[in-house]
């Protein structure tokens, strides 16, 4: 399993976050720290993730996707497997 980050800025009237968060939390294990920062944990790549996740957003909307499985990190606060 692979640890993946999923970064979006969502730019268009009528936001569709609720369609966004459904694709995100389908995938079972996940954590949203920051507003528009998830970690989910996945087989699929990051370019699957992404082509996936384009399907649920405007295109003009942004998405970025890292596997940082692995690397280091630190954080003052981690939010809980919830909103």
């Amino acid at each position: 399993m692979k640890t993946i980050q999923v970064n979006y800025d969502l730019k268009q009237p009528g936001r569709n976050y609720a369609a966004v968060e459904q694709y995100i939390k389908g995938h079972g294990t996940w954590a949203h720290p920051l507003e528009s920062l998830w970690l989910i944990r996945t087989d699929k790549g990051v370019a699957q993730l992404r082509d996936e996740f384009k399907q649920h957003v405007h295109p003009q909307d942004r998405v970025l996707v890292f596997d940082v499985t692995g690397d280091a990190w630190a954080t003052n606060w981690v939010g809980e497997a919830t909103e």
